[in-house]
């Protein structure tokens, strides 16, 4: 069966079409999906276990069950990260894995190495983690109350603004809050390592951003960021 195709522009303006940019390959199947690349001999499936509190100190990861289970072949904490446990794209200190705190529910604690995605499920819930809950900020306003910053505060100043209202004719005066945040995942989550020869390591990512998983794997790993594709 042959496939033709129309050229058919994706850009138009409000109120007209838009195709999206692999729509035909989506229909026909000829997209591939990292699920559909056949992974190599001994290929191990990896799976987050992650924090059930908003703010917590990781007293003890109890791993020894869950590393009794047929098929699961290690489980990872942060001690066990050569390179640098850190994958922010700007700024810093955005853990791999949790490292004596956790500052959200859901936060990754550590991953299960298994044979199958099935296994590596089973042995999540035998893993025990011991915490002890501190109290999470919350609001905007508690966060400036007790300093507690994301990042370092980044300052973007032009001209002077307190001296141009001090000399304005009409002034206005109220509160403005603004509940922005980062945008959620686009589609769900799945990444394929295949390694190469000597530290090389080739990523498949359902990401938006190559580069920037490439320099967070490298980070990781410790290696230079040519070693990762």
């Amino acid at each position: 069966m042959s496939i033709v195709r129309e050229k058919v522009g994706i850009r138009g303006g409000v109120q007209s079409q838009v195709q999206h940019d692999s729509a035909v390959k989506h229909v026909t199947g000829e997209a591939i999906f990292i699920d559909d690349i056949p992974p190599l001999p001994d290929t191990l499936e990896a799976v987050f276990l992650t924090s059930q509190h908003a703010h917590a100190k990781i007293l003890d990861v109890d791993t020894e069950a869950a590393l009794k289970i047929e098929g699961v072949a290690g489980v990872l904490l942060a001690e066990d990260i050569p390179g640098k446990n850190d994958i922010a794209p700007v700024f810093e200190n955005e853990p791999v894995l949790a490292d004596g705190v956790v500052e959200y529910v859901g936060q990754p604690i550590a991953i299960i190495l298994a044979e199958t995605y099935d296994i590596a499920l089973n042995a999540i819930k035998k893993i025990i983690v011991k915490y002890k809950v501190l109290k999470p900020v919350l609001t905007i306003k508690d966060a400036l109350k007790r300093e507690s910053y994301t990042f370092p505060p980044q300052t973007i100043e032009r001209g002077n603004p307190l001296q141009g209202i001090s000399g304005a004719k009409h002034k206005l005066k109220g509160k403005v809050s603004c509940g922005g945040q980062d945008h959620f995942y686009l589609e769900g989550q799945i990444a394929l390592v295949q390694p190469g020869e000597d530290k090389d390591m080739l990523v498949y990512s359902s990401t938006q951003h190559p580069t920037e998983a490439q320099h967070g794997v490298a980070n990781i790993l410790g290696v230079p960021v040519n070693d990762i594709t």
